[in-house]
């Protein structure tokens, strides 16, 4: 947005070419995945063949099927708090971190 408002063109037209941005080669532009068809927009783009929504949702859920797989690989549960643990807590209203401690252990919930 910087690059836009220095060079004197349009934010919105930069937002719009970043949306209308595919997100691989398979998967249309997150643009087509909310209003179901292509957009105008400035950027030269390569016209796909025609997909099937039942095969670009079957490809979107492979990929973050993949990702997920990857990304759980070095994850491991995380430790129950104790009564006595320090911890902290962040202020909705003005986002900073505050020291707390755990009292009680409460009921599980179903």
């Amino acid at each position: 947005m910087k690059k836009a408002t220095a060079t004197n063109t349009d934010p919105l037209m930069a937002w719009l070419c970043l949306w209308a941005t595919p997100i691989n080669s398979t998967l249309p532009s997150p643009v087509e995945f909310l209003f179901g068809r292509p957009i105008q927009h400035n950027l030269p783009k390569k016209i796909p063949k025609c997909k099937t929504t039942e095969e670009v949702t079957s490809r979107l859920l492979h990929g973050q099927a993949t990702q997920k797989y990857y990304h759980d690989r070095n994850t491991k549960p995380l430790q129950p708090l104790k009564p006595g643990q320090g911890i902290n807590i962040q202020d909705p209203r003005t986002q900073i971190w505050k020291p707390a401690g755990i009292k009680k252990k409460i009921q599980e919930v179903p």
